[in-house]
C-alpha cells in the first residue's frame, strides 16, 4: 500500500502547484545577484570558516548567530559551487514550503480550500524579496513547514514514540542554530506545556512537552561549543546586546529598529545622535563578547531612564514586522503600505477567527493549538526585540493553518438573499 504523502491526490496537488516553482526559478535567475548583500557577507564569512575546518577563533570568538544557516552554505562552497546556486535552493525550499502547507491542510480541509491557501503562501510578496539572497528566511520556513506536517500527525496519533519524535524534534534544533532566538520560544514552549499538562493531563500534551524538550537538547552541542569558546554556561549569542540596544534607543528619528554597525562607523546617518558615533567607536574596540555584554548594560540603562520611549518602540516594532516600516533615519516613503498590504490579507481573517475559536474552543485539536500557540510566543517575543519584516514570513505558514481550519470548519458564510421587498401598494 502506498505511503499517502505519494497517494494520487498528493500528486494531483504537487502538480497543480508546479508553476509556482517555475516562477520562483525564474525569479531567482533573473533577479538575484553575484555580490554579496548585507547580512550575506556575515553567513559567507561563517560557512568559509567551517570550510576551513573552524567555525570562529578562540581568541576573540565570533558569535554573531547559530551555526545554522552557516552550515546549509558550506555545503555548497565546499563543493565550489557560485553563490546562485544557493539562491536556487531558496526557489526549491519555498515551494516545497507551500506544498507542505498544502499537505498539512488536506487533512483539516477539502483539497480545493487547502490548495486555495497553498496559493496565498506561495504568492505571499515579501517571501520573493529574501528568495533571491542568501539569507536564512526561506531555510527556516522550509524547516518549519516540515516540522508543521510531521508534528500534526505525530499528534493526531495516540501513542508515544521517542522514535517518531527524533526527526522533527532534529528539525526545531536545526532551526535553534539558524535563529537562537527560538532557543527562548522552545523553552517558553516546554514550561507552558508542563503548566498545561498538569490541568488537563492529556497524553498528546505530555506528547508535545517531550517533543519540544527533546529538540532543546538535541540544540545544546552548540552551547557546548560556546562555552568552550567564552567559560559561560547558556550562551547562544554575543548578538543580543546591540540588538536590545538599538531597541531601547528612543532619540530622534529612532524607532528601534537594529542598525548595522558599519553605517554607524562610516557615519552613513549624518543626522544620527552623537553618543551613538561615540558609544560605537568605543564598543568596536572591545572584543566581540565584552561588546555584547557592554550593549547589555547600556539597553537596561536606556530601559530604566527612558520605559515609555521602549513601549513606543515595542509598538513600532509590532507595526514594522508587518509594513516594514518605521525605520529609524530613513525617510519614510509609501513602501510600509505595499507590505502592509499583503499582510492585512491574512491579519483581517486572522482576528475575525477570535470569536468563532473561542467559542469552539474545546473541539478544536491539540495539535493545531500547540503549533500555532509555538510561533505565537516567537511572534509576541520578536517585538521586544530588534524586528523587521522578514522575521513575519516564517509566521505566515501557521496563519493560513489556523485561518483556514477555524473558517472551514466554525464560519458559515452564506451569500443567499434573505431579504423581501416589503409590498408598498
Amino acid at each position: 500500500m502506498k505511503s499517502k504523502i505519494f497517494s494520487n491526490t498528493t500528486s494531483k496537488a504537487l502538480l497543480k502547484l508546479l508553476p509556482l516553482l517555475l516562477l520562483y526559478v525564474i525569479y531567482v535567475l533573473l533577479f538575484a545577484k553575484e555580490e554579496l548583500h548585507a547580512d550575506e557577507a556575515r553567513y559567507h564569512m561563517f560557512a568559509e570558516n567551517l570550510v576551513n575546518g573552524f567555525y570562529t577563533t578562540s581568541d576573540n570568538p565570533n558569535l554573531m548567530n547559530g551555526p545554522g544557516y552557516p552550515l546549509f552554505l558550506a555545503a555548497f562552497f565546499s563543493l565550489g559551487l557560485p553563490f546562485i546556486v544557493p539562491k536556487l535552493a531558496n526557489a526549491f525550499m519555498a515551494f516545497f514550503s507551500v506544498f507542505l502547507l498544502n499537505r498539512s491542510l488536506a487533512h483539516y480541509v477539502p483539497e480545493k480550500t487547502a490548495l486555495v491557501s497553498a496559493y496565498v503562501l506561495g504568492l505571499y510578496y515579501p517571501m520573493f524579496k529574501w528568495m533571491k539572497l542568501m539569507f536564512s528566511d526561506i531555510l527556516s520556513l522550509f524547516l518549519l513547514c516540515l516540522f508543521m506536517y510531521l508534528v500534526l500527525k505525530l499528534l493526531r496519533s495516540k501513542e508515544i514514540s521517542l522514535k517518531k519524535m527524533i526527526f522533527p524534534a532534529l528539525l526545531l534544533a536545526y532551526l535553534i542554530w539558524i535563529k537562537v532566538f527560538f532557543a527562548l520560544v522552545v523553552l517558553t514552549g516546554i514550561i507552558t506545556a508542563i503548566i498545561y499538562w498538569f490541568i488537563v493531563r492529556k497524553k498528546v500534551v505530555l506528547k508535545w512537552g517531550l517533543l519540544l524538550l527533546l529538540s532543546y537538547l538535541l540544540a545544546t552541542p552548540w552551547l557546548v561549543y560556546t562555552y568552550q569558546m567564552t567559560g559561560r554556561v547558556l550562551y547562544w549569542s554575543s548578538n543580543g546586546g546591540e540588538q536590545l540596544y538599538w531597541m531601547s534607543s528612543h532619540l530622534d528619528k529612532e524607532y528601534g529598529n537594529w542598525i548595522e554597525s558599519t553605517s554607524v562607523l562610516n557615519r552613513d546617518f549624518p543626522e544620527m545622535d552623537e553618543r551613538h558615533l561615540m558609544l560605537y567607536d568605543s564598543a568596536y574596540t572591545m572584543p566581540w563578547v565584552e561588546r555584547n555584554d557592554h550593549f547589555f548594560h547600556l539597553a537596561k540603562e536606556n530601559i530604566k531612564n527612558d520605559p515609555a520611549g521602549y513601549a513606543y518602540n515595542v509598538i513600532s516594532n509590532a507595526i514594522r514586522m508587518i509594513a516594514d516600516g518605521p525605520n529609524s533615519y530613513y525617510n519614510q516613503s509609501l513602501r510600509p503600505y505595499f507590505f502592509l498590504f499583503f499582510d492585512l490579507i491574512l491579519l483581517v481573517p486572522l482576528l475575525l477567527t477570535i470569536f468563532p475559536a473561542w467559542k469552539n474552543r474545546k473541539d478544536l485539536p491539540f495539535e493545531v493549538i500547540g503549533v500555532c500557540f509555538l510561533i505565537l510566543i516567537y511572534w509576541g517575543g520578536s517585538i521586544f526585540i530588534a524586528s523587521i519584516q522578514r522575521y513575519f514570513i516564517i509566521i505566515v505558514p501557521f496563519i493560513l493553518l489556523w485561518i483556514t481550519f477555524i473558517f472551514h470548519h466554525f464560519v458559515q458564510v452564506s451569500f443567499e438573499n434573505r431579504w423581501s421587498k416589503p409590498n408598498l401598494k
